[in-house]
């Protein structure tokens, strides 16, 4: 085998590692937490609520340097949904951009934590568990660290 093609082989192969980071399991998390950020940005309420597991021990919480949501069960992380939705419409076209991953998957269950960046930059935490072979969430939880920078950054200009 000439250098060249030894060479060529060689970055096939690395390149085709970079394009897989994640193992069957993580890639199928993965594409939960997607379809659910996808769906939620392109107001899809049908594609959103199949990613979820509809139980009164799910929750949504977030916070930002001037707010903070916490909905416990699904009727209210549900009716607060809806309601977003009915309120603000129209799909959101900012892309996503995720890194950062660290997976602790169980037999039935999972635990997610990755760094999100679209319109702000937020340290996002996924559980979920497996339904009848398919991942659904049981909790979102986020900081919006993007608005604590701001809050610093205009406090020293005073």
């Amino acid at each position: 085998m000439n250098r060249f093609t030894l060479i060529f082989t060689f970055l096939i192969f690395s390149l085709s590692s970079f394009s897989q980071p994640f193992s069957k399991k993580e890639q199928a998390i993965v594409n939960t937490i997607k379809q659910e950020t996808d769906s939620w940005w392109q107001r899809d309420y049908a594609k959103w609520s199949d990613t979820w597991v509809h139980k009164d021990y799910v929750s949504w919480s977030g916070t930002t340097n001037f707010m903070r949501l916490d909905h416990q069960g699904w009727n209210e992380v549900n009716a607060f949904v809806k309601e977003s939705f009915e309120k603000y419409p129209d799909p959101n076209q900012s892309t996503v951009e995720r890194k950062n991953w660290s997976f602790r998957i169980y037999k039935n269950g999972a635990w997610v934590c990755f760094t999100q960046e679209s319109e702000a930059i937020t340290r996002e935490i996924r559980i979920l568990e497996k339904k009848r072979g398919q991942w659904k969430i049981v909790h979102v939880g986020w900081i919006n660290e993007s608005s604590y920078e701001e809050a610093a950054s205009d406090s020293g200009n005073e």
